[in-house]
């Protein structure tokens, strides 16, 4: 079976499998309707072990399905499993400063402490104090005013409230410090990569612009001509509404958007090449005489040569020298892939990211 991976935006752990590394070893018991939940505990908690349909409810309304209920070793018929006057759902099992219940709407782990120090969609709040500020993990604008949610808490706006002082002005679009440029313009200035703007619909105005643009962030085509917002030209200076702010300088060597993994380790002696994704899964191919190795130049490579090579190179000169050739030398740990193709366990291609000139 042929198998294509992509480069993908690492973000979270999946949930399911933080629930097998955290489950208690009962877990491992007979599962008859392969839930999760091992049959002697669903019939202790008077459930059905022939029906994986109970695994999501929640019949004592706390806030955590049974499948949870088991994982935190908790009662799913007790809202209060411990009797201490607060629900289950608002108790803490990893005291990382998260409840169980908020944890898992935000698609974090409430068994792993980790999760409240990692800040996934990059606003400058790290997920606790995300929770504190009702902001959400994923989305940097929990409030759609332009301005991401660590630039709010600095500028002691409102997380979730896109007017907070109520002039009818969201705050993106205030200058707080009258310098002539709009909150939401200033923030631009600070972030390292234009990966750190989410565009919730693809359609590549970062969503923090399509209010200055009267767009939908959640509608590719606002106006459903036909065209997305992004290869629009709102105020006709023939320039794309997706490239108004673009500029090389937004585009950081190693954005999730181009990297597919990074080598954790190659074995000259079996030609085995071990790999980490972006999104954490680790992958073992095998090279062969017919793996085609292959550079990939990286976005942010400008001041290249048309090959990407320094134009002072002195393999360049070489008649038979091809600057996208890579060689099983290149497969050093940590180096950048942007992609791999793989066949029942053989590489058939590997691209290997290039993000400096010879």
């Amino acid at each position: 079976m042929k198998t294509t991976h992509k480069a993908a935006l690492a973000m979270i752990a999946a949930v399911a499998t933080s629930v097998a590394l955290a489950a208690p070893a009962s877990a491992h018991s007979r599962d008859r309707d392969g839930d999760g939940i091992p049959d002697k505990w669903e019939v202790q908690h008077r459930l059905n072990p022939r029906s994986a349909a109970d695994a999501s409810r929640d019949p004592d309304r706390d806030g955590l399905t049974n499948l949870w209920e088991f994982t935190l070793r908790l009662k799913p018929r007790n809202a209060d499993s411990d009797g201490d006057g607060r629900r289950d759902a608002a108790e803490d099992a990893d005291r990382d400063g998260m409840p169980n219940g908020w944890e898992i709407r935000q698609d974090l782990n409430p068994v792993d402490r980790g999760d409240a120090a990692e800040d996934p969609d990059h606003d400058g709040l790290v997920n606790v104090r995300e929770y504190r500020y009702r902001g959400a993990v994923a989305d940097e604008d929990t409030d759609d005013d332009g301005q991401d949610d660590g630039d709010e808490v600095q500028g002691r706006t409102s997380v979730t409230n896109p007017d907070s002082d109520g002039d009818g002005i969201l705050d993106g679009d205030e200058d707080r410090d009258g310098d002539g440029i709009a909150n939401e313009d200033e923030d631009d200035a600070t972030e390292d990569c234009i990966s750190d703007d989410d565009d919730a619909d693809s359609d590549g105005v970062a969503d923090e612009d399509e209010n200055e643009l009267g767009t939908d962030p959640s509608q590719a085509d606002s106006n459903e001509d036909g065209i997305a917002d992004g290869q629009e030209d709102a105020d006709e200076d023939g320039v794309e509404d997706g490239l108004e702010d673009w500029s090389e300088e937004d585009l950081c060597p190693g954005d999730p958007d181009e990297v597919y993994g990074v080598v954790v380790g190659f074995d000259e002696d079996d030609s085995q090449l071990e790999v980490e994704t972006t999104d954490g899964e680790h992958i073992v191919v095998t090279i062969t005489d017919d793996t085609e190795l292959r550079w990939e130049d990286s976005v942010t490579l400008s001041d290249c040569d048309e090959d990407g090579w320094d134009e002072e190179s002195d393999d360049e000169d070489s008649e038979d020298y091809d600057s996208s050739v890579a060689t099983v030398d290149d497969l050093t740990e940590g180096a950048a892939l942007s992609g791999l193709e793989e066949e029942d366990g053989e590489a058939i291609e590997i691209a290997l990211l290039r993000t400096e000139c010879a």
